[in-house]
């Protein structure tokens, strides 16, 4: 619970000293503790400390799972780390982890981090093919910012339309960025 405080206060140093404190104490920290230090990681922009946190896991012999990638993902993409976004993508993959709703939001946010409109456009094509991780809003806000900073304003009018299409709800940012789009 304290290190779920600290990760809603963005205090990742804390958590991280929580959880050697957990350890000091002989506790056994989780999956759960650890992709929550990961994410309090995340909301400090810490992906150096996110990454860390993920090989602690492996070190103790804890599996990580997709919550914890997706949070290491995140981590990179608020720290403009995209390609280590990519590269841990490709690791969650190796792992055969079966990737969410949150993840592809993740990895598509890491691809609008970098501009990397096309790998935006495909995450979010390979996410309506995985049954159950239909993309929301917030995964198709995140290809149409790839689409605005990689100049593709064409796709990100698509991206609109495709939206009504597969009736997933707009909201006011991606109405945003395709009025812009068709300004441009």
């Amino acid at each position: 619970a304290a290190i779920s405080a600290c990760e809603e206060g963005w205090r990742w140093r804390q958590a991280l000293k929580l959880l050697a404190g957990m350890q000091a104490d002989a506790l056994s920290p989780n999956v759960v503790t650890c992709s929550t230090a990961i994410s309090a990681c995340e909301k400090g922009r810490d992906w150096p400390g996110a990454l860390w946190m993920l090989r602690e896991m492996e070190e103790r012999l804890l599996s990580p799972n997709i919550v914890s990638y997706a949070a290491v993902i995140r981590a990179c993409e608020k720290s403009d780390a995209w390609q280590r976004a990519m590269d841990m993508w490709q690791e969650a993959q190796e792992r055969k982890l079966r990737p969410s709703r949150v993840s592809y939001a993740a990895i598509i946010g890491a691809c609008a981090s970098g501009s990397y409109w096309q790998g935006a456009l495909g995450f979010l094509a390979e996410s309506w093919e995985e049954g159950g991780t239909a993309p929301d809003a917030i995964s198709y806000t995140a290809a149409m910012t790839a689409c605005s900073r990689g100049s593709a304003w064409e796709s990100a009018v698509w991206l609109l339309e495709d939206m009504s299409r597969r009736r997933v709800r707009r909201d006011i940012i991606c109405r945003s960025i395709a009025r812009r789009a068709r300004e441009a």
